[in-house]
């Protein structure tokens, strides 16, 4: 017998603190359009219980992670996954911008604790079900191949004509995770996207996309339905169309229509979703000393020079470029320590990566492990940067720079080796 428990709360901060996700003039955050929340899910069967938790944070650090991990018994093994929208608070220093102070992270931590605790305690038995079906027209590769052979981002709003191709295809399904107990219905939707619609432009705290697929989700799910969008591997993933320059780019009307768009799929993987086989719960977790990003001389030197111009890179000031690839140069020969987890619930793998994970990358995983009827969540437990293929590193472009990503090329992929060990050691 499987038991599951649901439980949620808001950790929406107050007026002021900064915001996280996009560089801007001003982090300082204005107001609230709607509630951030703290999400979590508890599975038990026989003796071992996992936990999931989906907070609405762009990035849970180490450091938070183990805050939150402090407060909650230290045999159960847990998943805190960011929804990485990039509405929420900055729960740390990127690129020099503002942080939160010590007391929000502890108000924080506290909240995502108690939230599971009290999932926890409304353990019911409960049958499970998983789901898949495909969402096109809302996530797109953000990474282009121009005519030249270069790279360019799709925000930056090319000419279709100059671009050959996008570098890759993103992942378009669905996957649900039901859970229906005696009093509610939890389902776990699934989908590799960047919440990112509301950009620079939007200073109020917000779930983007993720609060419409709730919205969706009740008003065409019958019964008592609770909502938690596990985000996928997006590191290469957003919702701009290069070839539409008309489509809408930002804003919340862009946000609630693809956050139905996402409920509409959630809906039907859900309708036609079959049992689970087994009731079998594990979990398995590794540790990995990943190679970092050789920063060069030549590199901090070119930085310099920038910086003395008054130029920008990528939103990034030369002098705040200069400090951090300066720190990255000094660690360069220390290993970047991270973790991998997968839990087994029943039959449905679900790992937990430490980072933004290419979407390549999660397709190499799947053809080592032979199935593609898996959960890859991302900045789960941890936030390492970009983690990009080993050909995305020739190929240049925003998430392959140094301070983006913080690893060496191939070392995503030996990430992924470590994901096949763990799979075959549980499946």
């Amino acid at each position: 017998m499987v038991y599951a428990g649901y439980a949620e709360s808001s950790i929406t901060p107050e007026c002021g603190v900064p915001l996280m996700g996009n560089t801007r003039e001003d982090y300082r955050s204005t107001g609230v359009h709607d509630p951030l929340y703290c999400k979590a899910l508890a599975l038990r069967s026989g003796e071992r219980v996992l936990g999931i938790l989906a907070v609405d944070l762009c990035m849970v650090p180490a450091f938070l992670s183990l805050m939150i991990r402090s407060r909650i018994p230290d045999d159960i093994p847990m998943m805190i996954c960011a929804t990485h929208t990039h509405a929420g608070p900055s729960v740390l220093s990127l690129y020099g911008a503002p942080a939160a102070e010590h007391t929000e992270l502890e108000r924080i931590a506290r909240l995502c604790a108690r939230t599971f605790q009290r999932a926890l305690q409304s353990l019911q038995p409960a049958s499970l079900r998983f789901g898949e079906a495909e969402c096109g027209g809302i996530s797109f590769c953000r990474r282009l191949k121009g005519i030249d052979g270069s790279t360019v981002m799709n925000w930056e709003m090319p000419d279709p004509d100059s671009v050959e191709r996008p570098w890759s295809i993103p992942d378009r399904r669905v996957r649900t995770l039901e859970a229906e107990t005696r009093s509610s219905r939890i389902i776990l939707v699934h989908f590799p996207l960047h919440p990112a619609v509301l950009d620079y432009s939007n200073s109020l705290f917000s779930r983007d996309f993720p609060l419409y697929l709730d919205e969706g989700m009740r008003q065409i799910t019958p019964g008592t339905v609770r909502t938690m969008f596990i985000n996928g591997c997006c590191g290469d993933i957003n919702h701009i169309d290069y070839t539409d320059p008309e489509a809408p780019r930002r804003g919340y009307a862009a946000a609630q229509r693809i956050g139905y768009a996402l409920a509409l799929s959630a809906f039907e993987a859900v309708s036609k979703a079959s049992p689970a086989q087994s009731d079998v719960i594990d979990f398995r977790c590794r540790s990995v000393n990943l190679k970092r990003f050789e920063v060069s001389q030549e590199m901090i030197d070119a930085a310099q020079a920038s910086a003395q111009q008054g130029d920008i890179s990528d939103g990034i000031p030369g002098s705040q470029a200069v400090t951090m690839l300066s720190r990255m140069k000094q660690m360069q020969h220390t290993p970047l320590t991270a973790s991998a987890a997968l839990f087994r619930i029943s039959d449905m793998p679900f790992f937990g990566l430490p980072g933004e994970v290419f979407s390549d990358l999660k397709q190499k995983l799947g053809r080592s492990i032979q199935t593609d009827t898996f959960i890859a969540a991302e900045l789960v437990n941890h936030a390492i940067g970009y983690i990009p293929t080993e050909e995305a590193f020739g190929q240049g472009g925003y998430e392959t720079q140094a301070g983006a990503s913080h690893i060496a090329p191939g070392e995503g992929e030996r990430l992924m080796d470590t994901c096949r060990d763990m799979y075959q050691m549980l499946f």
